[in-house]
């Protein structure tokens, strides 16, 4: 990696803005420090920012942000920037259901070439959306069952929780609920859910995907430069297609079920694709009486 980092910075002002980002996140992931390497990078990125695409500056401000000797102006740069595809997300989010509407989000993400905002841009499409940060101590109960869930010994699979290089291969969901309906017979319960993104997903998420005869409850669809991953095996997407059906065992439409009522909150141990951020739009729009509220690593102490 020294011989790496030292030859990157000969050639860096050769790299566009892709390879740029690339390196940087990498190196992050990899919680590998080696500043002039990093002020080179940033270097380069500033003088071509007007060049940068929207992954580009997302990676790129989150791995300046890991290193706080890169310098506030700089991430500040990449971040103001970045704001600019955030605020076209926003506006292209949709406020119903219905398919059109949906097919212009998907048309923005696609235009914008982003597959994922990292930590601090998704909070701010989150906001935008009413969705709060999901309180401390459930961060922490999801973070004890999630390390549960991947095994000891192995990688950490959760940034900043045990020692080592993150495991990106593995990412997971956890939710907690407590509902009840109004005016009706429907579900009153608590519960928790976890779910690995993969192969080795919930059944209904699986079932959606093949259009079985289920309510297509969710739309996930392929995002640029990833097309051959299906979304429908996302942790996060998993998790509310089953969710959805437990919230409403008997509804045969995916329409708005204002009757029933509750919290969810749910914590990744990466910040959601932006097919699962479209996701968590449209539970919202089918629930709209549950209070949703989603934490990342980033945004809690454990």
């Amino acid at each position: 990696l020294c011989y790496t980092d030292f030859a990157c910075i000969n050639v860096v002002t050769a790299f566009d803005g892709q390879n740029l980002a690339n390196i940087a996140w990498s190196f992050s992931i990899m919680t590998v420090t080696h500043m002039p390497l990093f002020h080179a990078i940033a270097s380069s990125a500033l003088s071509r920012i007007n060049d940068l695409g929207a992954q580009s500056l997302a990676d790129l401000a989150w791995a300046c942000s890991q290193h706080s000797e890169v310098g506030f102006a700089a991430t500040s740069l990449l971040v103001d920037r970045l704001k600019e595809a955030v605020d076209l997300l926003s506006s292209a989010l949709p406020a119903t259901l219905e398919a059109p509407a949906w097919l212009g989000y998907e048309r923005t993400v696609r235009q914008l070439q982003v597959l994922n905002l990292r930590p601090a841009a998704t909070r701010q499409l989150l906001d935008t959306m009413g969705i709060g940060r999901a309180p401390g101590e459930f961060s922490s109960r999801a973070v004890r069952c999630i390390r549960s869930l991947a095994g000891e010994g192995a990688r950490p699979v959760i940034p900043g929780v045990g020692r080592g290089v993150v495991d990106t291969t593995r990412v997971f969901a956890y939710a907690e609920y407590s509902i009840g309906t109004i005016g009706g017979p429907g579900p009153a319960m608590d519960g928790c859910l976890s779910r690995e993104s993969g192969l080795h997903g919930s059944t209904m998420a699986q079932l959606a995907s093949l259009g079985e005869s289920i309510a297509p409850w969710l739309r996930a669809f392929s995002l640029p430069n990833s097309s051959h991953v299906d979304r429908t095996r996302c942790a996060e997407f998993q998790v509310l297609v089953e969710l959805c059906r437990l919230f409403a065992p008997e509804a045969t439409m995916p329409k708005p079920q204002p009757s029933v009522v509750g919290v969810l909150l749910v914590f990744t141990t990466t910040s959601p694709c932006l097919s699962c951020l479209g996701a968590i739009r449209q539970f919202q729009l089918l629930f709209p009486e549950v209070l949703l509220e989603v934490s990342e690593p980033s945004q809690q102490g454990a």
